[in-house]
């Protein structure tokens, strides 16, 4: 898929990171125009993939370097070059860069829930892409934080290895989907 749209159609300019929780981020990301696009491209193609390494943590997953190569390197660039700086800043951590990109879907015939559990990620980011469900919030236990109140198309950021145990609650009716993105710190 080409993607056509102008970058101030996708994205919100100017990006502010706001502290909503201890040691969590959030700021304007994909805007209206951004999460369509974006929530076409997954309803319309690409592979669905049922992430089984470890089945306590399995996800139905679809990656989006793999399938929506364009689309990965658009939202790369973004996050590379105007959000994880300010993040950098406000942690005080070494540089870090996109590792992986996908979105989660839960749904009640395939995946309803995910335990708490760590990524393997130096920073972690998850973008709200709909909110035609109920349940199914990503909720931070040991910092008594979740995602109910954050805007479809918002960036979530946080520590993800260590001190950030998270969960997405039991989905009770609809459909959710969720863009994750993991992070390692440069290596150059």
């Amino acid at each position: 898929m080409r993607l056509v749209s102008p970058l101030n159609e996708i994205f919100y300019p100017f990006p502010v990171l706001e502290e909503v929780g201890e040691d969590i981020l959030k700021c304007k990301f994909l805007t209206p125009e951004g999460v369509r696009l974006l929530v076409s491209c997954i309803e319309n193609g690409g592979k669905w993939t049922s992430n089984h390494r470890d089945e306590e943590y399995f996800t139905q997953d679809l990656h989006l370097k793999s399938n929506f190569p364009d689309l990965y390197s658009l939202l790369e660039e973004h996050l590379e070059n105007e959000i994880y700086p300010l993040a950098q800043e406000f942690w005080q951590v070494s540089p870090f860069e996109v590792l992986n990109m996908f979105v989660v879907r839960y749904t009640i015939d395939t995946q309803t829930s995910l335990r708490p559990h760590h990524d393997t990620s130096f920073i972690t980011g998850s973008v709200k892409l709909n909110d035609e469900y109920e349940g199914a919030l990503l909720n931070f236990p040991r910092k008594n934080y979740n995602n109910k109140d954050v805007d479809v198309g918002d960036l979530l950021l946080w520590p993800g290895n260590i001190t950030h145990l998270h969960e997405c609650k039991e989905l009770t009716a609809g459909k959710k989907y969720a863009l994750t993105v993991w992070t390692a710190e440069c290596t150059n």
